[in-house]
């Protein structure tokens, strides 16, 4: 065999290794164990918690909830499924080797509600509803974050207060419930996303604020879509209720501004989920 043929025959070799390197199945993440049981209505809270140590704690959820933690996306992004995947509630545990980190953790959970839910999705992007924040007319409001105000800390291993301390609040910490909102040192990404838990839609940010901002408000719940889209609902509600909407407070609290409009969003949709056989 000639050098030349010798040196034919090694290209043919590492392509078809590197061929068959490609096709190759990526590695499919699991957990070692799991269990899972539908809620008999025992619970009263609702937890969803990816642990240090690889260990994930899953109480009294929606299968709604488990399916938009696992893939990463929020409510409003996920399509389709049978009415139950909202009405049944169930309770996870599940254990990987080692000290698996969320990502791993929430790939793995994709594993789990593939084997046992059956669950098969695919992902598009649809034109929907969204909003859009933006500086009021009025300008900014918002107050700049204190400093010295908040700490950071890993929040696998938060710090607990020493007895008769008061816990200082974690930088970037955003808590927001259905008629109060407490941050410290967002920014406005961080403030938009926020948003849209309270309000079911994408939020885009376009107030060009930089900068790390606390935010303590609060305001009457389940208004703030019906204040974005009728400006005289929105005054009419606030003079009735000890508290004005949403949208109201964001105005004259905040100077920031919701638009309503539409946009593509990527949205993941069911294409079959079942209930699971309980352990």
């Amino acid at each position: 065999m000639t050098m030349t043929t010798l040196t034919k025959v090694l290209a043919v070799v590492a392509a078809t290794a590197v061929g068959l390197q490609a096709q190759a199945p990526e590695t499919r993440q699991a957990f070692d164990v799991a269990s899972i049981k539908r809620e008999t209505g025992v619970s009263s809270g609702v937890t969803f918690a990816a642990r240090a140590g690889g260990t994930l704690t899953v109480i009294n959820n929606p299968l709604t909830n488990v399916i938009d933690n696992a893939y990463g996306i929020r409510r409003y992004q996920l399509i389709g499924g049978p009415d139950w995947i909202n009405s049944d509630r169930y309770n996870i545990q599940a254990k990987a080797t080692g000290d698996a980190t969320r990502a791993e953790m929430m790939a793995m959970l994709q594993s789990l509600l593939e084997d046992r839910f059956k669950l098969t999705v695919h992902r598009e992007t649809r034109e929907l509803p969204i909003y859009v924040l933006t500086v009021a007319k009025g300008g900014i409001k918002l107050q700049p974050a204190r400093e010295g105000g908040c700490v950071n800390v890993d929040p696998r291993y938060p710090r607990r207060p020493a007895p008769g301390e008061k816990p200082t609040p974690s930088c970037g910490n955003n808590n927001i419930t259905a008629s109060t909102w407490n941050a410290s040192a967002i920014d406005m990404a961080s403030a938009a996303a926020a948003l849209v838990g309270v309000l079911g839609r994408n939020v885009i940010d376009r107030t060009g604020i930089t900068g790390k901002y606390d935010i303590h408000v609060q305001w009457t719940p389940d208004q703030a879509p019906a204040g974005v889209d009728n400006a005289g609902q929105a005054n009419a509600l606030a003079s009735e209720s000890a508290a004005p909407p949403l949208v109201t407070v964001l105005e004259q609290d905040l100077g920031l501004k919701l638009e309503s409009t539409r946009g593509p969003i990527d949205v993941l949709i069911i294409d079959r989920v079942e209930r699971p056989s309980e352990d």
